[in-house]
């Protein structure tokens, strides 16, 4: 058995992305409301995503964070990140904005998540993550003469060391 915290050395934050995309990417209601023919995966970026592909683009990344130490011992008992995700348009078209950032607010919003990833060195780590919304996020951005629309929100995202294995 390990103190808890010890392992991980940053995994919270890849635990935390990995859950963050795969929740987006397999969600089949948000994958609905992208374009005819365009896969949700090409669609779902960490920090920024390519400015070739079509709208709308789903854009998260980390923006701050902060460990909370175990009780007389080495580690974290939690870390609670602050993470924005937004979805991206071209056209500020509330019909076409406001079901995608709904939905990401939806499924960004939850209680319990089980995330489980393998380490460099192959220890299996899994967390706890638990994550509400803090604020919402709305401002636009020039792009080489375009106008691109970011809505959505900042996400506070608790995770915890949940078990170890190698």
């Amino acid at each position: 058995m390990t103190t808890p915290g010890t392992v991980s050395q940053g995994a919270e934050q890849l635990a935390i992305e990995h859950w963050i995309y795969n929740t987006l990417i397999t969600d089949t209601t948000l994958a609905g409301l992208m374009p005819d023919g365009v896969d949700i995966r090409t669609q779902v970026h960490e920090a920024e995503a390519p400015a070739t592909l079509p709208y709308p683009l789903i854009v998260f990344q980390f923006v701050t964070g902060k460990d909370v130490p175990t009780i007389g011992g080495p580690g974290r008992l939690i870390s609670r990140n602050l993470y924005q995700v937004v979805a991206m348009f071209e056209k500020n078209v509330t019909k076409n904005i406001q079901p995608v950032v709904n939905r990401i607010d939806q499924l960004m919003i939850t209680n319990l998540a089980i995330q489980t990833i393998t380490l460099s060195d192959d220890t299996i780590w899994t967390a706890r993550i638990g994550s509400y919304r803090d604020a919402p996020i709305s401002f636009t951005e020039n792009n080489n003469g375009r106008r691109i629309f970011h809505k959505g929100g900042q996400y506070s995202i608790d995770c915890q060391e949940s078990q170890v294995s190698s």
